[in-house]
């Protein structure tokens, strides 16, 4: 074993594969894998998922790749060998083990898994060697039906869009890189979290500080570990403390780590009042409701509705008596829930 080259690892495209994933998980945290049968060349990586590039191209190719002869050789190789087909910029850092496939119609495939002393890494051979042809087979058809592409592209577009959580991904110097639907909204508000020229801040200056140095300490977690770092932030307006949560995210294609920053933010008041609409409120009531969720004063509450105090009044006892709630505080817990399951559309 030794730290895998530079050109060893380099690909122009790559897709995840659950079947890898699935298979590969005891024995490694990430796997490179290169089909080389009729001259079809594909690369993989598996347990730290990454972008799709090109995903269409590399389906077009493995569509000819099939299932090559039975298998005359399986051996661990030289990593410091002259690879110099696998290149194009794909760099990662490690301890790894290069294994070579070479079939009795001479197509080669080329795995390989990092490792960090593992109780399986003296029989990851043995173990790669019994799986791999029943595992490539499934692998090529994960991938030559889209479902790989697919799948990674819902949880993206679910988090982007409908997750009704503050979703930041942050380089070292707290730079925002992306947010998601949700997190471009509190960064708009501007209320605990803000955007300053690019730079993530609080709006509570005074726990500036405590921020600088989780996210410090959330780079400086070594690779592998899951530690989370949580912030009780005060907003300016926000009437109750709420938890940031920091985590590192290392990404092959990337020599420095992210850090994803996750805030949760309040349910969103028209996705509460469609809810209640569906449990059989009206239109009126289903406003109330959602007010009544905010657990405002009922003058307030009654106010923003635009009805006089009686009349809210009114409708809230009608609310809970439809619902089918002892109290207010029962009715507002049970929207909150349903609400979190995602946003309005």
């Amino acid at each position: 074993m030794s730290t895998l080259p530079r050109s060893a690892v380099g690909t122009e495209h790559f897709v995840f594969s659950n079947s890898l994933k699935r298979s590969l998980t005891t024995l490694t945290k990430k796997a490179f894998v290169r089909f080389d049968a009729l001259n079809a060349n594909v690369c993989l990586t598996t347990i730290e998922d990454t972008a799709a590039q090109g995903a269409g191209t590399m389906t077009g190719k493995l569509r000819h790749v099939g299932q090559p002869e039975a298998i005359a050789d399986f051996r661990a190789i030289d990593v410091d060998g002259k690879d110099g087909s696998w290149t194009h910029g794909f760099t990662t850092d490690g301890t790894w083990v290069l294994f070579r496939c070479t079939y009795a119609d001479g197509a080669v495939d080329l795995i390989a898994l990092q490792q960090d002393g593992g109780v399986h890494d003296a029989h990851c051979k043995d173990v790669l060697a019994a799986i791999w042809r029943n595992l490539r087979e499934d692998c090529i058809s994960e991938l030559q039906s889209g479902e790989g592409e697919a799948v990674s592209s819902a949880l993206l577009w679910t988090i982007s869009n409908k997750t009704d959580s503050a979703v930041m991904v942050l380089d070292a110097n707290g730079t925002i890189l992306e947010a998601n639907a949700a997190g471009r909204e509190v960064l708009d508000q501007g209320d605990v979290v803000v955007d300053a020229a690019g730079q993530l801040k609080l709006a509570n200056t005074a726990d500036s500080k405590a921020l600088n140095v989780a996210m410090r300490e959330c780079l400086a977690v070594p690779e592998g570990n899951n530690d989370e770092f949580i912030l009780f932030l005060e907003g300016n307006c926000a009437g109750g403390r709420l938890p940031l949560s920091l985590s590192q995210y290392r990404c092959a294609a990337h020599d420095t780590p992210l850090i994803i920053a996750i805030l949760p933010c309040q349910p969103d008041i028209k996705r509460i009042e469609m809810l209640a609409q569906k449990m059989g409120l009206s239109p009126a009531e289903s406003r109330v409701a959602a007010l009544m969720q905010l657990g405002l004063p009922n003058r307030k509450a009654a106010s923003i509705a635009g009805v006089k105090e009686q009349t809210y009044n009114t409708y809230a006892k009608r609310v809970l008596s439809k619902l089918d709630m002892g109290n207010r505080a029962e009715m507002a817990h049970v929207l909150t829930w349903q609400s979190s399951v995602g946003r309005a559309s």
